[in-house]
């Protein structure tokens, strides 16, 4: 049983690293979207190897009921499906600071999770759309959708 175990492991391993693109030194843009309330992040993303990078993103949200901003770092893992067509994976976590109408303020604490597309154009531009889950303490917890739009050098 160990040694199918491990020959799978391998084989994901080899299957990754196959379909693995080189990932860009570094990315700077804009991520829209959001969950609760229309938000705008300022995205920046490091490379930290062939198939791996960060992503830290700052984010400002305004709705009639709250404003908010909020800091989220992920760590992404990277796939290539086709050209430059990629989707990806990552997790990691946001802190922040909201208030209400009611003058009531909330620190936020949360994880976050990550999943989407990304296709990278001829130009050096990159163009995304993720799903975002946050699971925390605040009632700012839930799922985000954002479409980015990233400088790549």
């Amino acid at each position: 049983m160990k040694k199918v175990f491990a020959f799978l492991v391998v084989c994901l391993l080899a299957g990754t690293t196959a379909f693995s693109q080189q990932v860009d030194p570094h990315a700077l843009g804009l991520r829209i979207g959001g969950g609760d309330g229309f938000g705008t992040e300022v995205s920046y993303q490091h490379g930290l190897s062939s198939s791996t990078r960060i992503e830290a993103d700052l984010g400002f949200y305004t709705s009639p009921n709250f404003n908010r901003m909020r800091l989220t770092g992920l760590h992404q893992w990277v796939w290539n499906i086709q050209g430059g067509l990629n989707w990806y994976a990552g997790l990691g976590a946001g802190i922040g600071h909201a208030s209400n109408k009611n003058e009531a303020n909330e620190f936020i604490l949360d994880l976050d999770g990550n999943i989407g597309l990304e296709y990278k154009l001829d130009v050096p531009l990159q163009i995304t759309l993720d799903l975002r889950p946050s699971f925390g303490t605040s009632e700012f917890s839930g799922t985000s959708i954002g479409l980015g739009l990233r400088y790549t050098f």
